[in-house]
């Protein structure tokens, strides 16, 4: 899944961290541009921070560009002021809502969700993907085409966990929730671009927590890539979505 980009510069820090400035290419209706960029540090810590030209993804622009520049939005990564955000933990009992197993790779994520996928539909997984436990692609399906992620979140190794989880989970109220079967909770959500969600739907979402604690997220974009998302009807259906993250290959 590749975007058209206006620029993109990669900068090796005297530390051995390498920053990544990306300016995606504006959408030719929407004229949204979004500028990113992306610290990964030689321990794999990661800050990324993006900005656009506008109040949300769509028009009114409220400038020809995003607000910080280049320089700005590396000074913003790079910052100390992350530094105890990565902070190692104090030494003590590890957590009850420790994951039972290490997030999955985004390969292994895309594998999974590639055979969930309703028969005919055409997906591209662009360039490759590194952070464990989402992955992204673009599939295409009865003529419409969209971006689907998928965030997956391992079941706590501590059954009381599992339990608060699920009861917070439940009584959750940004969605409408659901029960499958197999006891599987879902929670569906349709978005706009506002700060508080409203206006048309741009994006599309179920969120499901398993009867083992597992979570998976999908969230599927009216469009090639996020940032120039518009509304309409996406490739998949919303209980299309809730099939694939409610399907128990994802329990690992």
């Amino acid at each position: 899944m590749e975007t058209p980009s206006e620029g993109c510069k990669r900068t090796v820090l005297p530390g051995g961290g390498v920053v990544v400035v990306d300016k995606l290419a504006p959408d030719a209706q929407a004229q949204v541009r979004k500028w990113q960029a992306t610290d990964t540090g030689t321990d794999g810590r990661q800050v990324s921070i993006w900005e656009v030209n506008s109040a949300s993804f769509g028009p009114p622009l409220t400038r020809s560009t995003p607000p910080l520049t280049s320089a700005q939005l590396v000074a913003a990564v790079t910052s100390s002021a992350w530094d105890p955000v990565f902070a190692k933990p104090a030494p003590g009992p590890v957590p009850d809502a420790t994951p039972s197993t290490a997030a999955p790779a985004p390969g292994q994520i895309l594998a999974t969700a590639t055979t969930l996928l309703p028969p005919g539909t055409r997906t591209d997984t662009g360039a490759e993907q590194h952070t464990p436990g989402q992955a992204h692609l673009t599939l295409t399906l009865d003529g419409r085409t969209s971006v689907l992620a998928v965030h997956v979140q391992p079941r706590p190794s501590d059954n009381a966990a599992v339990a608060r989880e699920r009861e917070a989970f439940e009584k959750d109220t940004s969605g409408t929730l659901t029960k499958t079967p197999d006891g599987s909770s879902a929670l569906a959500r349709e978005t706009g671009a506002t700060r508080t969600g409203g206006g048309p739907t741009l994006r599309w979402s179920v969120e499901v927590l398993h009867p083992d604690g597992t979570k998976v997220l999908t969230s599927e974009w009216n469009s090639t890539n996020e940032a120039q998302a518009l509304p309409g009807t996406p490739a998949l259906t919303v209980d299309q979505l809730k099939t694939i993250a409610a399907a128990p290959a994802w329990r690992y």
